[in-house]
C-alpha cells in the first residue's frame, strides 16, 4: 500500500490538493478494495447491536425488515466520516495526529481481531420493538460506539492514505467496505429467514476466526504506517 505520510508534506487539506500518481491506478486501488472488503465483512458478521437487530427483525417481521436494517449504516456513517475528515484536515501537525491515531487504531483492530478469533458461537441479545426497521437500524447504529471508534482510529487514516493517490482508491475503499458490510448482513438475513441455526454453526465460527486473523494482519500494516507518520526512519 502507498505511504500516506507523503500527502501532508505540502498543499491544502482537501483531497483535491493531494499528490496523485497516474498510470498505476489498478495497482494502487486493489489494496484498498481488499482492505475495504476485509473491514466490511468483519464488521458485518461480528456480533453486535446492529446484527442483533437484523436477527430480531428478520425473525419477527421477515426478511425485508432485516434487509432494511442492513442498509442503515450508510445513513449514520456519512456524517461521522465527514466530521472526522473535516476535523483532522484542519488540525496543525496532521501527520503526527494521524500517526498517533493510526497506532491507537492498530491496537483497537488487534482487539477486534482477537475477539473474532475467540468467537465460539453467535452471542446476541434479540429484542423486538415497534417502529420502522430502518429507523431502528439508524438509531441502533447512531448509539453504538463502534462506528465512531472505527472511523476515528482506523477508517480515517486509511482514507487519507488512499487520498494520496487520488479519489479512485478512496471511492474503491468506501464502495468495497459498504458493499461487503451491507451485503453480508443482507445475506445473513436471507439465510436466517430460511435456516435459523446458521449463527451457531461451525462455518460461521470459522469465518469469524479467519476474518479476525486478517484484521490482525491489517493492524500490523496500520501500525507500520503510523510509525512512518511519526518519523520512524528505520521502517
Amino acid at each position: 500500500m502507498p505511504n500516506y505520510a507523503e500527502c501532508f508534506n505540502s498543499g491544502p487539506s482537501s483531497f483535491k490538493a493531494l499528490p496523485r500518481t497516474r498510470g498505476k491506478s489498478m495497482n494502487e486501488t486493489a489494496p484498498y478494495i481488499v482492505t475495504g472488503m476485509i473491514f466490511g465483512l468483519s464488521a458485518g458478521i461480528a456480533p453486535g447491536p446492529l446484527l442483533a437487530l437484523v436477527i430480531s427483525e428478520t425473525i419477527s417481521l421477515g426478511r425485508n425488515a432485516g434487509l432494511w436494517i442492513a442498509v442503515s449504516p450508510v445513513f449514520t456513517d456519512i456524517p461521522i466520516i465527514a466530521a472526522v475528515i473535516l476535523l483532522i484536515s484542519n488540525l496543525p501537525f496532521r501527520d503526527t495526529v494521524l500517526g498517533s491515531i493510526a497506532l491507537i487504531g492498530a491496537i483497537y483492530l488487534v482487539s477486534l481481531g482477537l475477539a473474532n478469533m475467540k468467537s465460539r458461537t453467535g452471542d446476541f441479545y434479540v429484542s423486538r420493538g415497534k417502529g420502522s426497521p430502518l429507523k431502528k437500524g439508524i438509531l441502533a447504529n447512531a448509539l453504538n460506539p463502534h462506528p465512531y471508534l472505527f472511523w476515528i482510529t482506523i477508517g480515517t487514516p486509511v482514507l487519507f492514505r488512499a487520498g494520496a493517490s487520488g479519489p479512485g482508491p478512496v471511492i474503491a475503499f468506501l464502495l468495497s467496505f459498504y458493499i461487503c458490510l451491507i451485503g453480508i448482513k443482507a445475506a445473513l438475513a436471507i439465510m436466517l429467514d430460511r435456516v435459523r441455526s446458521f449463527l451457531n454453526s461451525r462455518l460461521y465460527i470459522w469465518i469469524m476466526r479467519i476474518l479476525g486473523a486478517a484484521m490482525i494482519l491489517l493492524a500490523f500494516l496500520l501500525c507500520v504506517d503510523g510509525l512512518r507518520l511519526l518519523g520512524a526512519e528505520w521502517i
